[in-house]
């Protein structure tokens, strides 16, 4: 696996996302297709758990969640139901 884990897809809202243990300096960066972001969460360390992004104010559609941190960068995308 890649260390990053983006779920559930579809989302109703809240998005957890799971990036390696170990990784520093990580950003998660939430942003519809027409470039509005809608969600910008930093994380120092990542211990290995979830953290949860909430995009209930996020209108319904698709939305491309970009993680960067210091073991890498990784963009899917995510569906708002």
């Amino acid at each position: 696996g890649s260390g990053y884990l983006v779920y559930p897809n579809p989302a109703h809202g809240l998005v957890n996302v799971v990036v390696a243990a170990g990784s520093t300096g990580v950003r998660i960066l939430g942003t519809a297709l027409t470039g509005k972001t809608v969600a910008d969460k930093s994380v120092s360390e990542s211990n290995g758990a979830a953290v949860s992004i909430d995009l209930g104010g996020a209108a319904p559609g698709v939305y491309i969640m970009k993680i960067n941190a210091s073991t890498g960068s990784y963009t899917t995308k995510v569906t708002i139901d």
